[in-house]
């Protein structure tokens, strides 16, 4: 039990350092961060990174052009075209499913009409009113050449 008391004694010790660090940092910090000059040396920071970081990667896609191998921007195009190429194949497919199922429902009831095929329709042919009845052919008026 003895060991443990030195122990919490010494952590005791470290956070009151540790406070008493943070009181004494935590205001000029947040003056410094706070101002104007600071914010302004940041952003000419940020803007003179960036443009180095363009400058590295437009140099890359040269070199890598040079050397005929594809660069991140191939590699992007290519993956676009993979996802646009995705659609198009899911697309299909769901029209197909709905081919399918449309299939389906011809197929059951064409099964269904020969299970129980309908009744034979019979076509009745009424000749029109203005047309005489019981009229005898007429005799062709072509002549057979004689053998």
């Amino acid at each position: 039990m003895t060991t443990q008391a030195p122990n919490a004694e010494l952590f005791k010790t470290w956070k009151e350092m540790y406070d008493q660090f943070e009181k004494t940092w935590t205001q000029p910090m947040q003056e410094m961060l706070g101002s104007e000059s600071f914010v302004a040396s940041m952003s000419a920071t940020r803007e003179s990174y960036l443009t180095n970081q363009d400058a590295m990667r437009e140099g890359m896609e040269q070199y890598l052009k040079s050397l005929r191998l594809p660069s991140k921007t191939d590699f992007a195009r290519l993956a676009g075209q993979v996802v646009a190429l995705e659609t198009k194949i899911e697309a299909i497919e769901d029209r197909f499913d709905t081919l399918e199922a449309k299939l389906d429902t011809l197929i059951a009831a064409v099964s269904k009409l020969a299970v129980n095929p309908p009744a034979p329709i019979v076509e009745v042919v009424v000749p029109p009113a203005d047309e005489p009845k019981n009229v005898a052919p007429q005799p062709s008026t072509k002549r057979r050449r004689a053998k």
